[in-house]
């Protein structure tokens, strides 16, 4: 398996299939995922454009390391700055679901990188997004052993997220999430982005409220829940059609 290890010592996994002179799609995936997340999405695009997966700390085979602030929203950025940066990728869009979102949120806005674009999949404009009974859902992951939180929490849990992060998603539950909301305003920040933004939103979404509409011209509403699972070959013909490839 392919990783990045940074200068902290975290090892970030990363599947990486350049296509010479074309731009990548860099995608990041969301809480309780792994790059599997994007498996149809790679394999539409990746006879297009370059492709870059990235697999967040905490989650699928990179590291999970110990205590809450290592789950701020700044060291997910800090992650993903630094394996764009290793890879040499100059020219990029960047897709994010959930958490993801919020990461190239904050990654655009405090590295104004010269992104061609940007798609931000049921992602929370602020903490008071989250939808109260999915956050005492998260805080209660927690309390349960790693074994029985699999089992209750594995609707939400995809790809090989919560079988193999070194602490299981019980432990991790409230790290990420605590660390993430803190202080979570991307309001101010989105209207910074330099590039073109589309925003997709689920229309039964039972973790966040759909305030991201509204703040960009291009908003597509999904049929579907916060996971975006079965939308997944609409939402690629859209993002065909908002890169022009």
């Amino acid at each position: 398996m392919p990783f990045i290890e940074t200068e902290r010592g975290i090892r970030i996994f990363y599947k990486y299939l350049p296509k010479r002179g074309k731009p990548v799609l860099v995608f990041v995936h969301g809480f309780a995922e792994d790059h599997a997340y994007w498996k149809e999405y790679a394999s539409a695009f990746k006879n297009k454009l370059g492709i870059l997966l990235i697999g967040l700390r905490g989650h699928g085979s990179s590291s999970s390391p110990d205590g809450k602030n290592k789950y701020a929203i700044a060291r997910f950025v800090d992650d993903l700055a630094f394996v764009v940066n290793k890879l040499g990728i100059k020219e990029f869009y960047l897709i994010g679901h959930s958490l993801g979102g919020i990461i190239i949120s904050e990654y655009i806005s405090q590295y104004k990188p010269r992104i061609k674009g940007a798609v931000l999949m049921a992602t929370p404009v602020s903490r008071y997004d989250i939808k109260p009974l999915f956050l005492a859902g998260l805080v209660a992951a927690a309390l349960l052993p790693s074994w029985l939180c699999r089992m209750v929490y594995g609707k939400y849990a995809h790809g090989k997220a919560a079988r193999l992060a070194k602490h299981g998603i019980s432990s991790n539950a409230v790290r990420i999430t605590l660390g993430v909301l803190h202080n979570l305003t991307l309001k101010k920040k989105l209207k910074k982005i330099n590039g073109k933004v589309m925003v997709v939103l689920a229309a039964h979404d039972e973790a966040i409220k759909n305030r991201m509409a509204g703040l960009y011209g291009k908003s597509i509403l999904m049929d579907d829940t916060h996971q975006l699972l079965k939308s997944k070959a609409r939402i690629i013909k859209q993002i065909e059609k908002f890169i022009s490839c």
